[in-house]
């Protein structure tokens, strides 16, 4: 883990105007229930499918804002930054993260050529919600948001999918992110949910 305390020097609350700020950006808390019937009310209104998508846009689209955030803070290493993204995953309570690999490659340039990561989601709020109503299981903003937060700080497309899913009956959230190329094509299909 990184050091937290970073984090929450980057998080204000501010109780006599009604907001919250993290790394200068508003944040609203909403809670998981509230969320379960937003994604119970798409899944009703466009579908499965549409649904899936969303939330991973929506993920993307979070994930994609955080690295902008943790990229400005100027840390000593891509690694340093990578690991931020579960932390920050974490204070905000998405879900709790196990990071079990990670291995990035460099180019000359230093740039990173590839990275490959690998870990397990515990407590997802999403998965909780799938048990409890019997919805649809998937964690898809966790997906969304560990592919968007990933590409952002790769400075390239990385693809996370879930393996297994406790919304599903599994025993963990296992989830696997690697640089599009080291895919082998095996998540072009996939890759409609981001459009």
């Amino acid at each position: 883990m990184t050091n937290n305390k970073l984090l929450f020097d980057h998080h204000i609350v501010s109780d006599h105007n009604g907001t919250i700020h993290m790394n200068n950006e508003r944040i609203i808390l909403l809670s998981s229930s509230a969320f379960g019937t937003f994604r119970k009310d798409l899944i009703e209104n466009i579908g499965m499918d549409r649904m899936k998508g969303f939330l991973i846009r929506y993920g993307r689209d979070l994930g994609v804002k955080d690295a902008k955030n943790v990229l400005a803070m100027n840390l000593s290493s891509v690694e340093e930054s990578i690991i931020m993204g579960p932390d920050i995953h974490m204070i905000k309570g998405f879900t709790g993260v196990n990071t079990t690999m990670l291995k990035v490659e460099y180019l000359p340039d230093k740039t990173v050529k590839s990275i490959h990561m690998e870990g397990i989601w515990y407590n997802s709020y999403e998965a909780e919600d799938c048990v409890s109503r019997l919805g649809s299981p998937g964690c898809y903003t966790l997906v969304g948001y560990a592919s968007g937060y990933l590409s952002a700080i790769c400075n390239h497309i990385v693809i996370v999918k879930e393996l297994t899913c406790e919304g599903m009956g599994h025993k963990e959230c296992r989830w696997v992110g690697k640089s599009l190329d080291l895919w082998d094509g095996e998540v072009y299909d996939f890759l409609r949910y981001y459009e």
